[in-house]
């Protein structure tokens, strides 16, 4: 899940929902109303990026998450502010995100190729 949603909030509010078998209209209502946070926080960063385009706008929409949100304002509070800052973090927390995702499935595939192991005597040669 955390490949194709990168919203932690709605993740937590999600797998419970589908665990029970939650209409997808209902997930799809709830997730939304959990995220309308970002609207906020989107708010109070439009005075920084007033003389950008659209497009550059739309770009910098896609990295709006609590974490570079908190960098962001912490950082334009002391300092003149700069979109570049904002897609650096954007971009850091990104990553951040997805090569954990990624680890922490590698993490959770050992104990299957452990019993793999265990039950054929063979190693493991992925796959």
């Amino acid at each position: 899940m955390s490949l194709l949603v990168s919203a932690g909030t709605a993740q937590f509010v999600a797998l419970p929902m589908l665990q029970a078998g939650a209409p997808a209209w209902l997930l799809v209502v709830t997730t939304y109303i959990v995220n309308l946070r970002h609207y906020l926080m989107a708010a109070s960063l439009a005075p920084y990026f007033a003389h950008l385009s659209r497009g550059r706008l739309a770009v910098l929409a896609h990295g709006i998450s609590d974490e570079s949100y908190a960098l962001t304002m912490a950082r334009y509070a002391g300092t003149r502010a700069h979109p570049a800052y904002f897609a650096g973090s954007a971009a850091a927390t990104f990553v951040a995100w997805y090569t954990g995702e990624h680890r922490h499935s590698a993490i959770r595939c050992a104990p299957c190729r452990r019993r793999s192991r265990t039950r054929t005597e063979r190693p493991y040669r992925g796959g």
